[in-house]
């Protein structure tokens, strides 16, 4: 597991080895669980959607969808230094 160096609301950003192969994308999560987990698709533009929202509130995945939305670029360059798929969501 990789870790962006950011928590929203007690949440760790994060993405796994095993996330590589596909788009861009950020996981999020207080225990570090895939099986609770929230996914976020990002596309280029910085446009974020929640594909999977795990165990968190409306409120908290909002406050994630904003945070990534303004630090994704930055979020983009860690995951591609970390071996990340060079490839933003198509469409959302």
């Amino acid at each position: 597991m990789d870790y962006f160096k950011y928590k929203v609301e007690d949440n760790w950003l994060y993405y796994t080895s095993e996330c590589i192969i596909e788009a861009f994308h950020v996981h999020a999560d207080k225990n570090r669980s895939r099986s609770s987990c929230a996914k976020f698709w990002v596309t280029e533009n910085g446009e974020v959607s929640v594909a999977k929202p795990g165990k968190l509130s409306k409120r908290v995945l909002h406050k994630i969808c904003k945070f990534i939305s303004i630090y994704y670029k930055e979020m983009y360059v860690k995951w591609v230094k970390g071996g990340g798929k060079p490839e933003f969501k198509k469409k959302i």
